[in-house]
């Protein structure tokens, strides 16, 4: 029998701006570069004050969803970028750059309008 050691040399991706997010996957590594140059984009996909792109939202697949653990903020975080950068639908992209626009605004509600009579929503 021959007995041999292997040393193994693994790339480690960390956020500057969140260090608890860390990942060995070079294409969540540039998920995680996009979003440190996009601060806000940590507050969107942790937070609840965006229903359309916030933790809770029904955008992201249900196992990343309401978690702040690394592995399913950056499903979120990664969600969201694709839709920036390369979802088709309009609207939603739309919707997704006017949330990384203007989401530190006061009074922020997602671009969406919601219609109210004197006891529900419409």
């Amino acid at each position: 029998m021959v007995l041999r050691e292997h040393t193994v040399t693994y790339w480690t991706f960390e956020s500057e701006v969140r260090p608890e997010i860390t990942t060995t996957n070079p294409e969540l590594g540039k998920v995680i570069a996009w979003a440190d140059t996009h601060p806000v984009a940590w507050n969107i996909v942790t937070g609840t004050r965006s229903k359309l792109f916030g933790r809770w939202s029904s955008t992201y697949l249900g196992w990343s969803r309401g978690d702040n653990a690394a592995k399913a903020v950056l499903e979120r975080l990664r969600c969201f970028k694709e839709i920036i950068e390369e979802e088709q639908n309009c609207d939603l992209r739309r919707m997704a750059q006017f949330t990384l626009a203007h989401y530190r605004d006061k009074g922020f509600c997602n671009g969406l309008f919601e219609q109210y009579d004197n006891n529900d929503k419409r």
